[in-house]
């Protein structure tokens, strides 16, 4: 039994890795993906390395190509259309729900009351051009905590498991266009970190309709800015 576990812990890791990699764009939209390569460079057998590129394909990460080598999944307009037409289904309702079931007081209050405060000193850094790598690296953990804090309020439910899921699809999206870009980062970074404010304030207002018109805003403009990014390529 002990065995089994650890076996299942390494098959964890080497997923999660993988995965990872994938998502912040460390492996690029393409790139061929060798499993005695990435096997060599995780310091693991090949076996680990195969079930999760198997796993991986399974959630459009990962895909066969024509010679059935595995290689990260391309990024295309389409892709970036249909992941931002679920997320705009759901995200504004899901927004909804959470200042419904956001509690008076709560641990995932108080988070959020840090995350504004760390939003406006990215802010400032920003306006001041101060901003530094370390800025950008904390730019993105902003992103993905407010994301994790409404799905925290939403709880364990068919809904959160769903944004989970498309929140991986997005998350290597927004790496792609803000990460690789060139021109207009700051601004960029600015409108986001703006839009952020707004969500968190409606959510801390307990307003559920300026929570909803304000997820729906952002996603418009992180869909526009995406596209622009890939076609920019």
């Amino acid at each position: 039994m002990v065995d089994q576990i650890s076996r299942e812990t390494l098959q964890e890791k080497v997923y999660n890795s993988i995965k990872e990699s994938i998502v912040t764009n460390d492996l690029l939209p393409e790139e061929v993906l060798s499993i005695d390569s990435l096997s060599k460079e995780l310091g693991v057998s090949p076996t680990p390395v195969r079930e999760a590129l198997t796993r991986l394909s399974t959630q459009g990460l990962v895909e066969n190509s024509r010679n059935k080598k595995a290689k990260v999944a391309s990024i295309e307009r389409d892709d970036v259309r249909q992941t931002y037409e679920v997320r705009k289904l759901l995200e504004p309702y899901a927004c909804r729900l959470a200042v419904e079931n956001l509690e008076e007081g709560s641990d995932i209050e108080r988070e959020l009351i840090d995350l504004k405060g760390k939003i406006e000193v990215l802010q400032r850094e920003l306006e001041e051009s101060e901003f530094t790598e370390n800025g950008y690296s904390d730019y993105f953990q902003v992103d993905f905590r407010l994301g994790e804090y409404i799905e925290g309020i939403i709880g364990a439910t068919l809904l959160g498991s769903i944004l989970k899921l498309i929140g991986e699809h997005s998350e290597r999206l927004r790496y792609f266009a803000e990460a690789t870009g060139d021109e207009g980062v700051q601004e960029i970074l600015q409108d986001n970190n703006e839009e952020h404010l707004g969500i968190i304030n409606a959510l801390l207002d307990r307003d559920p309709d300026a929570a909803e018109s304000r997820v729906a805003e952002h996603l418009d403009h992180a869909e526009e800015r995406t596209i622009a990014a890939i076609e920019a390529v």
